[in-house]
């Protein structure tokens, strides 16, 4: 053979012992195919990260869902100086553009201020604490007080019964403040009717997301509440409409005018719902045309 004789230098091979078989093992397959290896590494960060996202997206559908469950209605009227005139919550029942309505009564009274009942009763708040008046229609009880028995339904329906949200309990150091706690079927004198508590509701009923002034609130049906305050106005709205809630207005009769809308609902109408009516009432002048 011609050429030139190349020296070939063979690695000293040092024999290990080895402690783990599969560890060896799995060592010489990663090294066998570095190229396989780095593709399944890879593989398997691009798999997590997909799953991770995944799961940061539900987390968000949830997080949507549970504010959606915050909204039981699609708009909101509340009043709490003049009311809402009953007949204005009857017409809009009326009104074909809407798909429901349910209205609320409140009334809050601080004995321990100064505050006078309007109406005589045997049940005694704290200083501290509020009593609260509430009328609900039957929208408003499938909201806070879904478990309530058919037969309670009817009781609270006759005037016969009264659901009842005691106070929030807190202490400060090692003192609990006392309050007042009623529980299920315990007798309330309110004017000249006596009511047995059905039940006891979990969640306060406010107006306007102001918070609750904590005390005791007494839900009633809409006889009891006007016979004792002399008033039937609602302090809240909320409806469910199947058109735009200011095409509600308009067919309502409710948005004539700034200072209609002001002696009504209690707050002015804004310019661009004003421009949106003149726009709307040219169009049809020109469609009379």
């Amino acid at each position: 053979m011609s050429g030139q004789p190349v020296k070939i230098k063979r690695r000293v091979k040092r024999n290990h012992k080895i402690r783990n078989f599969e560890a060896y093992y799995a060592r010489l397959n990663l090294k066998r195919g570095r190229g396989r290896t780095i593709v399944t590494i890879l593989s398997l960060v691009m798999s997590i990260s997909v799953f991770v996202a995944l799961q940061s997206f539900t987390a968000l559908l949830d997080t949507s869902s549970s504010v959606q469950d915050m909204y039981f209605s699609d708009y909101a009227i509340t009043n709490e100086t003049v009311g809402i005139p009953a007949e204005a919550i009857k017409a809009l029942k009326e009104n074909d553009a809407v798909e429901n309505i349910s209205a609320t009564r409140l009334s809050v009274f601080m004995p321990g201020d100064g505050d006078v009942l309007p109406f005589e009763t045997d049940l005694s708040v704290q200083s501290h604490e509020s009593l609260q008046l509430v009328n609900v229609d039957e929208a408003g009880l499938q909201i806070y007080a879904p478990n309530l028995s058919d037969q309670d339904k009817q009781a609270l329906r006759d005037g016969t019964g009264c659901l009842v949200k005691n106070p929030i309990s807190f202490s400060y150091g090692d003192t609990t403040v006392q309050q007042t706690n009623l529980a299920v079927g315990d007798l309330i004198q309110l004017g000249d009717k006596t009511v047995r508590v059905l039940g006891l509701i979990d969640t306060a009923i406010t107006i306007n997301n102001d918070g609750f002034i904590n005390g005791v609130q007494l839900i009633v049906n809409d006889e009891i509440y006007c016979s004792l305050l002399g008033n039937d106005s609602y302090q809240k709205s909320i409806l469910h409409y199947r058109i735009t809630p200011i095409q509600i207005l308009l067919k309502t009769g409710w948005i004539t005018g700034a200072a209609n809308i002001r002696g009504r609902i209690g707050f002015p109408i804004s310019k661009a719902v004003m421009r949106w009516q003149r726009a709307l009432n040219k169009s049809k002048c020109c469609a009379g045309c």
